[in-house]
């Protein structure tokens, strides 16, 4: 997928996740985010969402403003065997400034 404009006003762009992505919302994902994550999967930031990522197959995508993640989303698979996803949504503070 190439980069879509989501909101040309706040510079918004939903792509592909990559490994910058990744790294870039590690480093500076919103507390809550955090603390779910620990309590949930004793996992750090980094952590869950590359599990997250890796479990969603490519069904995941960034949004993006220059130079940075407001937010990575998906939706991870739960069984081979069946049609059931889990979506998931891991942000930045900066996730509140957009709807």
């Amino acid at each position: 997928m190439d980069r879509v404009i989501l909101d040309r006003r706040r510079d918004l762009v939903l792509t592909t996740v990559n490994d910058w992505a990744v790294q870039d919302l590690a480093s500076r994902m919103r507390q809550a985010d955090r603390d779910e994550v620990w309590a949930s999967h004793r996992a750090t930031p980094l952590e869950a969402l590359t599990r997250s990522v890796q479990r969603s197959g490519g069904i995941c995508w960034s949004v993006e403003r220059p130079n940075r993640v407001v937010a990575i989303f998906g939706c991870a698979v739960v069984s081979l065997l069946g049609e059931t996803g889990t979506p998931w949504l891991l942000g930045s503070d900066e996730i509140a400034d957009i709807r």
